[in-house]
C-alpha cells in the first residue's frame, strides 16, 4: 500500500480550515453569529421579562433577519407599554419587533411595532 504524499496531507489538513473561516465570514456565518447573539438575548438579558406574569402569554424568537421578535397578548395598553419599557431597558444591540393583542374598552387590538436600537 502506498503512503500518501506530504502534499496531500498538508491540502487535506488546510483546506476544511480555509472552508471554514471562508463560511465564517460569509453572510450565511454573519445571520448564524447574529441569530445566536438574538438567541442568548432571549435566554439571558430577557429572563426578567419572561418570568414577569403579565407577560407570560408572550413568545420571544430570533427572527431570520436578526432581530428579537415578540408574539403574544397581555391584558392591556398599560402592561404593553410596561412590556417595551422592559424589553428596551435590556438594552437590545438589534431591532426588536413586537405582535402584541391586548385588549382596549372597545375590543381587542393588534399592534405591530418596531424598535431599532440607538445609536450612540
Amino acid at each position: 500500500m502506498k503512503k500518501p504524499s506530504r502534499g496531500f496531507i498538508i491540502v487535506a489538513a488546510v483546506l476544511p480550515m480555509i472552508g471554514a473561516w471562508v463560511w465564517f465570514f460569509s453572510p450565511g456565518g454573519l445571520q448564524w453569529r447574529r441569530m445566536r447573539a438574538v438567541q442568548s438575548h432571549i435566554d439571558h438579558e430577557l429572563a426578567r421579562v419572561r418570568s414577569d406574569p403579565r407577560f407570560a402569554a408572550v413568545e420571544w424568537y430570533a427572527a431570520t433577519d436578526e432581530r428579537l421578535w415578540g408574539r403574544g397578548e397581555v391584558p392591556g395598553i398599560v402592561e404593553y407599554e410596561a412590556l417595551r419599557h422592559a424589553v428596551r431597558t435590556t438594552r437590545p444591540t438589534f431591532s426588536v419587533t413586537f405582535s402584541i393583542q391586548y385588549q382596549t374598552p372597545n375590543g381587542p387590538m393588534q399592534t405591530s411595532d418596531r424598535d431599532d436600537p440607538e445609536v450612540k
